[in-house]
């Protein structure tokens, strides 16, 4: 998933250390203070993704992009928990070690 970062991508990465909000980077950073995130995410026009990748096991990356998944589905598309979860369950893939996608036409045809 990590080679799903092209161009065109919003990419989502929290922030864990202070001072880090400043950077000399190459690229347009949009800074979202106070909007809390646990895992890398990826947005494109036709998907998002989460990703949990750790270096003690996949199955714990899997959960950890799930739950980031959940996250996002409730806190910023207003989705329940009962709802986020039957989505993901039925649309999303699980994909390279750690990282879930959801189709976004799931997500504009639940808000709709």
């Amino acid at each position: 998933m990590y080679n799903a970062m092209d161009e065109g991508a919003i990419v989502y990465l929290p922030i864990y250390e202070p001072g880090a909000y400043s950077m000399d980077v190459q690229f347009t950073v949009d800074l979202m203070k106070k909007h809390h995130i646990s895992w890398p995410r990826v947005e494109h026009s036709d998907s998002i993704a989460t990703l949990g990748c750790v270096p003690d096991g996949m199955e714990r990356g899997f959960r950890h992009a799930i739950s980031e998944m959940i996250a996002w589905l409730t806190a910023d598309n207003g989705l329940s928990p009962q709802v986020a979860h039957v989505m993901h369950g039925t649309g999303s893939g699980l994909r390279d070690p750690g990282a879930g996608a959801l189709r976004r036409h799931l997500l504009d045809h639940r808000r709709n």
